[in-house]
């Protein structure tokens, strides 16, 4: 009996730490990765992959980020849908926010206004976001995973983006003298 306690201890702690985003593990190298996915990168540089991936019904890039020792470190997806209407993205982010919500739990919002002149008209909300009056993110934290998921605006232009980090495998940029001018 004792056996099959540790056998299954150590199969929920390998399966509770594998697949942070997809099926990648923190500190994966660049190849592993690759080998991950069943579709070829768009990108492939330095520092990061990208990749064209449907999540939920929803054209997104998906960007893996890896640190200078070459190990994952973050991935974040970004909506590349367009639309004619600004609340078409509060939409898309609202359906993905769903969907987190149901893996994830609730989280914790944060909604921030700059400016209040659309906040009691939701049917705006889009041209607030637009406009960089409103912005909201939603928060999660596992184990070894902070979660942000976020719809913002600038210069009338939505983002609406769900990013993911490892809380031990920090993404640090290369420096160099340049930095400091």
């Amino acid at each position: 009996m004792k056996h099959y306690i540790i056998l299954f201890a150590s199969v929920f702690f390998t399966l509770s730490s594998y697949g942070q985003v997809r099926k990648t593990k923190w500190g994966m190298n660049k190849q592993q990765v690759i080998s991950s996915e069943d579709i070829k990168p768009s990108m492939n540089n330095e520092t990061g992959l990208a990749y064209d991936v449907q999540l939920a019904g929803l054209k997104n890039y998906l960007f893996y980020f890896f640190n200078p020792d070459g190990k994952l470190s973050a991935a974040a997806y970004n909506l590349s849908e367009k639309y004619a209407s600004d609340n078409s993205y509060l939409s898309a982010y609202l359906d993905l926010l769903g969907k987190l919500k149901e893996k994830y739990g609730e989280g914790v919002p944060d909604i921030q206004w700059s400016n209040d002149l659309y906040r009691d008209d939701k049917q705006k909300w889009g041209l607030a976001i637009s406009a960089e009056h409103l912005t909201i993110m939603n928060r999660w934290e596992t184990e070894d995973t902070n979660i942000v998921a976020e719809i913002s605006g600038k210069n009338y232009e939505i983002t609406v983006a769900i990013r993911y980090s490892s809380k031990a495998i920090k993404f640090k940029k290369k420096t160099n003298d340049l930095d400091n001018f």
